[in-house]
């Protein structure tokens, strides 16, 4: 084992034989089949050197002309040496970086891929102890440390889907599964830090390479540290239908709100008609600097948009709408029956006349917000609790409708659906945007918000008060009951005149 490995490494029982990682930290000779930690190897390398163990001065100054010609940044000449010198890839000089170090700290995403692609090692350090983490590829593990729920150093394929979806919020679940087996290289089902830079960089990610990485400060804003595990619990809760909307299931006409602003008042903010409000909610979970966290989180999602026709004021209040009390806290997990969705769709429920009156003002915002968005389709998820279970399969008999009469969320991920294994996940098919296109009036009342949901990256769609949906059978996916349903081609807009509110 010398101290100039010009290969990149060398078994520790000097066999010939080149290593290959198997998984971060760790090394693995193929020939005689040594097992050591990178600290252990490096601690022997130091060993070597202090006995005189050398490579051979050809090597060493082949080694340091390589590395010269990638600090300086000559990548035609490396290239060339490298067609010439494959093993030059992993090149360890002492003191000196290895030329995936200096590819990435140049922010060469094409050199890093081509690296990459003849076994350049993503987890290396450099001689300054610096790894790929603290260069180019920082914003790439952010990602991953972001979505790593568990902290264990691997993600899932339902977390992969939450990293794709903060970049393409349109693609579908066939789509992310396929993305997810191009990038768990050797099949255990778990995806490691190498896995997915060699994803991002030279495999079927590269594509998303530039969105996702430009996109790592948006994707770890709005989460205040707060692990993507309690997050997901939160968002997989929120999915999940409360009895009334199902024991309720006929057609009551909603106030037409949007564009109608409250008649002879000066508009507040957004927060503002929250804390006026607050009074009418029982139990609401507001702790100190939510709202301002609110606020925070609005004004993000509102740089990142940059849309002329959506206020500041119309973004805030879809953040309100999908805001979690554990996003302030970043400790404690609440019940949602205590969170400002839940409890202000109890008064949507009831067409509360009065609450109506009462929260005009953040309905105006609200409503208007949602009526700005196109409308979302493809296939959502919602979930039935296990104690549910067996009085919603009453209701939904198939070959049957029903209208649900409150606001409603809904994942576009099956990933998401964690707290609904042990009862019913419902499957909603949403009508497809080319119906106007057609010249037809009916449109889904589906709504994307996740690019302003208060959670990043939430895949949330949110189904607007009256939706109409047929009833078709119950399968099984992946051993969970599911019933599908499919938005129906009806005009349900009938609405009251905003008059009647003012």
């Amino acid at each position: 084992m010398g101290g100039i490995y010009v290969s990149g490494w060398a078994c520790e029982n000097q066999c010939g034989s080149r290593r290959v990682n198997c998984g971060l930290w760790r090394w693995f000779c193929q020939k005689c089949k040594t097992d050591i930690c990178d600290k252990c190897h490096r601690r022997k390398v130091q060993r070597d050197r202090e006995n005189g163990m050398r490579e051979s001065p050809r090597s060493l100054e082949l080694g340091t002309k390589f590395l010269d010609l990638c600090k300086d940044h000559q990548w035609e000449q490396v290239t060339e040496m490298l067609q010439k010198r494959p093993g030059l890839v992993n090149c360890e000089v002492e003191g000196r970086w290895s030329p995936l170090h200096y590819a990435s700290r140049a922010g060469n995403p094409q050199m890093v891929e081509h690296l990459l692609k003849l076994s350049a090692d993503a987890t290396s350090f450099a001689g300054d102890g610096k790894t790929m983490r603290s260069c180019f590829l920082q914003p790439a593990f952010t990602i991953f440390n972001h979505y790593d729920a568990n902290n264990i150093g691997v993600i899932d394929a339902m977390e992969l889907g939450w990293v794709v979806k903060s970049v393409r919020p349109r693609i579908t679940d066939a789509e992310t599964q396929q993305l997810f087996a191009s990038c768990d290289l050797n099949r255990n089902g778990e995806i490691d830090f190498v896995e997915f830079v060699l994803w991002l960089f030279a495999g079927g990610g590269k594509y998303l390479a530039q969105d996702i990485l430009a996109s790592a400060e948006r994707i770890a804003s709005g989460s205040v540290g707060v692990q993507a595990l309690k997050l997901k619990g939160v968002l997989s809760k929120r999915a999940g239908l409360p009895p009334h909307v199902y024991e309720t299931p006929e057609y009551s006409p909603m106030p037409q709100m949007a564009h109608h602003p409250p008649r002879g008042e000066k508009l507040l903010a957004c927060t503002e008609y929250v804390q006026q409000l607050a009074p009418m909610l029982p139990g609401i979970i507001l702790p100190e600097g939510c709202l301002e966290e609110v606020e925070r989180i609005a004004q993000l999602r509102a740089e990142v948009l940059h849309s002329n026709d959506l206020s500041f004021e119309m973004i805030c209040s879809v953040v309100m709408w999908t805001f979690d009390a554990v996003l302030a806290t970043e400790e404690e997990s609440f019940p949602k029956e205590k969170s400002f969705q839940y409890l202000m769709n109890q008064y949507v429920d009831q067409r509360d006349t009065e609450f109506f009156f009462a929260a005009r003002g953040y309905f105006y915002y609200f409503m208007t917000a949602l009526d700005l968005l196109p409308p979302a389709e493809g296939v959502v998820y919602q979930g039935i609790p296990k104690e549910h279970a067996a009085a919603v399969r009453e209701i939904l008999i198939p070959g049957t409708s029903l209208i649900w009469r409150s606001f409603t969320t809904a994942l576009q991920l099956w990933g998401n659906m964690v707290a609904y294994e042990k009862g019913i996940i419902l499957q909603i098919t949403l009508l497809p945007r080319e119906l106007r296109a057609k010249g037809v009036k009916y449109e889904s009342k589906g709504r994307d918000i996740s690019k302003l949901s208060a959670l990043t990256g939430s895949s949330e769609v949110l189904l607007l008060p009256n939706i109409r949906l047929g009833v078709g059978p119950e399968t099984v996916k992946k051993g969970i009951p599911v019933i599908e349903l499919r938005e129906m081609e009806e005009d349900t807009a009938i609405t009251l005149n905003a008059e009647d509110f003012d």
